[in-house]
């Protein structure tokens, strides 16, 4: 059963709600009062003395473990009859949830995550004596807001050691049903059956009815005809019910799962070939391929470098990194004919491979990112991918006061490189050898901006393809009369008027600032701000042709900084409640059927919330918030105790960090740095795993907004003596003045893409 929230364990740990579970142990959040920290508790039944003994055994080791796909292990103890491990807090979905949410997920998506767990699988296997999860399924993986897979139920007695019969869940091997001896194949099974479920959207039979004969394994290409060659030969042999018809190692599994395919494997157009036939049947035992003893080297006694399975490093390479949310799926006949198949993953040796991160100066601890090290998976696999992944992330060694690098100017402008290594493959005797990647061209130095526009600051050439999406809506004064609507090019070219109503659409005297336009998902509408019929401004929608005008949200108070989610809903400002800025989420439907929108902000009482920023699974925000006194950036989403925390903060210098914009990817946060009456962009890591990277240097640049491919920005400057619009690339480079007029250009915004 069960504690209820409130108890407090160990004169120590405040249990609050059951998070999640993961087999028989239930994952409870918790508050260390001592540490005044949030963590979480891992609960096991003490059903024997055996069980007592084995966690205590085990639960010592756990808590000098380090690794970024694990959770650290902080405290260990007994209480209220049962076995408890103490936690790092870890926010996010788990896999289990993801797969009833969504159904089969996409196959580069599944296999990345499987290069995330090989690595920290493989880094638990290769510690003398090896530590074996026991307990591997879709509700023990967690996926933290970057997206990244994050181990849990770590440190569980296997059944036998417990006392207890194991559940049928089709995860586990068939040997921890019996209650045999153990080893490594017991994790390489349960994390096939596991990927088998991810992609086919169903568990295999469970192993103790296929050992009976009362079910057979359907190989997993016969369900999903759309599986690369090499999956589903790969997941049938893993699932294989005798062990020493397995792979002899998990790192050779995941070598033949992972691996590129071949020419033979891919036609000449690079269409996928039908699913090879399935496996020789269980009974008939098969031999070990070369792969799985002329490749794997187990590294020496001791614990391995994290991301390495016997001195194999593991890393996922190229666009799969990009977008942690729902954004890689792919087209449901797969991909187009003239596409060629890209290697999900790339296998790079360990030579010269350091497995510690270079030191960053101390930051205070709230600032530190939830789930200790599940968060550093992605920069490093970003870092072997190569230097252009991280342009923008990585600030130069050159850095102010204020712990943020000076992009544009002379003293800084260059951005320290990420890697010099290239990314060599390993090969073996049955796969053709990984054309190495073509060099990046070199990107010129940021331009240094000043006081009038220079020959570095000219208007691109007309009809240059920038940013991967549509057109830019802006808001301008420039028809003499009023604010209005307008759109143009990326490059500033073919300005065109949207709204025509006698009706301000923007203001000096409105007692808000931020961003008052946002496109709808498909580029079709535009929201805006404009005062309704009792004087407070309210949301309106018009078409892109500027067609049908009206207002959606008629209501006491102003409603303001409007933004236009990927689900359809619409998140906005207003001081509806109690005259307080706060954040409300609605849809156009909803609005239409007069269904009131919904309150998000985190506390609903005196503190301002304001410039919702919304991650790109349209659940969560970020957010400028007074909370803790000047304006700070924020996050939050409902329904999680530890979710509402700090992401950006100038207090201590005495400044403002606000207008917080999150790439199209939910990686990167674009945000203005108030500091001393000078008012600069930065971009960093959303999560806040490194320096920030400020773009601007001329005292009085706002209200960035990302282009769709997250390639560049467009912003407010007042460099010249003039709101005028700017685009730069995302680490500052060729600032360009859109618009050069005379009149007031404000609030860029970039239309997506075309569907």
């Amino acid at each position: 059963m069960p504690l209820e929230p409130g108890v407090l364990l160990n004169s120590r740990y405040r249990l609050g709600r059951v998070a999640r579970r993961v087999g028989r142990a239930r994952l409870y959040q918790a508050q260390d009062e001592q540490q005044g920290r949030a963590c979480l508790l891992q609960a096991a039944p003490c059903v024997s003395p055996e069980a007592e003994r084995a966690l205590q055994q085990v639960a010592a080791r756990l808590i000098s473990l380090r690794h970024p796909g694990l959770p650290r292990v902080l405290d260990h103890f007994a209480a209220a009859g049962q076995q408890w491990l103490v936690l790092d807090l870890v926010e996010g979905e788990d896999l289990e949830q993801r797969l009833a949410r969504q159904g089969p997920l996409p196959e580069r998506l599944v296999l990345r995550w499987a290069g995330q767990l090989c690595a920290v699988l493989g880094y638990l296997h290769d510690l003398t004596p090896p530590v074996l999860h026991g307990g591997l399924q879709p509700s023990a993986i967690l996926l933290t807001p970057r997206g990244e897979a994050c181990l849990l139920g770590l440190g569980l007695p296997l059944p036998a050691e417990a006392g207890l019969r194991p559940e049928p869940t089709g995860f586990a091997a068939p040997e921890l049903l019996a209650g045999g001896r153990a080893d490594a194949r017991l994790d390489q099974y349960a994390l096939a059956a596991t990927l088998y479920a991810l992609l086919t959207g169903q568990a295999p039979p469970d192993s103790g009815e296929r050992r009976v004969g009362n079910a057979a394994l359907v190989p997993p290409q016969v369900l999903r005809s759309d599986l690369s060659p090499s999956t589903g030969p790969a997941l049938v042999r893993a699932l294989s019910l005798q062990p020493a018809q397995r792979f002899a190692s998990l790192a050779a599994f995941c070598q033949a799962l992972l691996r590129p395919p071949s020419a033979a494997e891919v036609t000449a157009v690079g269409h996928r070939e039908p699913p090879t036939p399935p496996l020789a049947p269980e009974a008939s035992p098969a031999e070990p391929s070369p792969a799985d003893t002329t490749t794997v080297k187990r590294a020496a006694a001791g614990s391995p470098p994290p991301g390495t399975i016997g001195g194999t490093v593991f890393r996922p390479l190229g666009p799969d990194l990009s977008d942690p949310l729902d954004t890689l799926q792919e087209p449901p006949g797969g991909l187009p004919p003239d596409v060629p198949l890209p290697p999900p993953i790339v296998i790079i040796p360990p030579a010269g491979w350091q497995s510690d991160p270079p030191p960053r100066p101390a930051r205070p601890r709230w600032l530190l990112p939830a789930g200790g090290g599940c968060g550093l998976v992605l920069l490093l696999a970003l870092a072997l991918a190569g230097g252009s992944a991280l342009r923008g992330l990585v600030a130069s060694p050159a850095s102010t006061a204020t712990g943020t690098a000076r992009v544009g100017a002379p003293a800084s402008g260059t951005l320290a490189p990420t890697s010099t290594r290239p990314a060599a493959t390993v090969s073996s005797p049955t796969r053709a050898a990984q054309p190495t990647r073509p060099p990046e061209t070199p990107r010129p130095a940021a331009a240094t901006p000043t006081a009038r526009p220079s020959p570095g600051l000219t208007r691109a050439a007309p009809g240059t393809p920038v940013g991967s999406g549509g057109r830019l809506a802006f808001i301008s004064n420039r028809d003499g009369r009023f604010f209005q609507v307008y759109t143009m090019n990326a490059d500033g070219s073919d300005t065109r008027q949207v709204t025509a109503d006698p009706v301000d659409k923007w203001s000096p005297g409105w007692a808000f600032n931020g961003t008052q336009l946002a496109w709808s998902p498909n580029g079709a509408q535009l929201l805006y701000v404009a005062a309704g019929v009792d004087g407070a401004t309210d949301i309106w929608v018009v078409g892109a042709d500027g067609r049908n005008p009206r207002n959606l949200t008629a209501a006491a108070g102003d409603d303001f900084q409007p933004t236009w989610c990927s689900d359809g809903q619409v998140w906005f400002a207003s001081t509806r409640t109690n005259r307080i800025h706060q954040i409300f989420t609605t849809t156009l439907e909803r609005l239409a059927a007069g269904e009131r929108p919904a309150n998000f902000s985190s506390t609903h009482n005196s503190p301002r919330e304001f410039d919702p920023a919304p991650y790109p699974d349209c659940q969560r925000a970020m957010f400028t918030t007074t909370l803790d006194g000047p304006n700070e950036i924020w996050r939050f989403w409902p329904g999680c105790a530890g979710c509402l925390r700090k992401v950006r903060s100038l207090k201590a210098q005495g400044g403002l960090a606000e207008e917080p914009a999150l790439s199209p990817d939910g990686l990167r946060l674009a945000y203005t740095r108030v500091l001393a009456e000078a008012r600069e962009i930065a971009v960093g890591a959303a999560d806040d795993l490194g320096l920030d990277a400020q773009l601007t240097s001329s005292r009085s640049n706002y209200s960035a907004q990302w282009s769709p491919d997250g390639q560049w920005l467009v912003f407010v400057s007042e460099r010249d003596g003039n709101r005028e619009i700017y685009r730069m690339d995302a680490s500052g480079a060729g600032q360009t003045n859109l618009t050069q007029h005379d009149a007031i250009d404000t609030d860029p915004v970039w239309q997506p893409a075309s569907p």
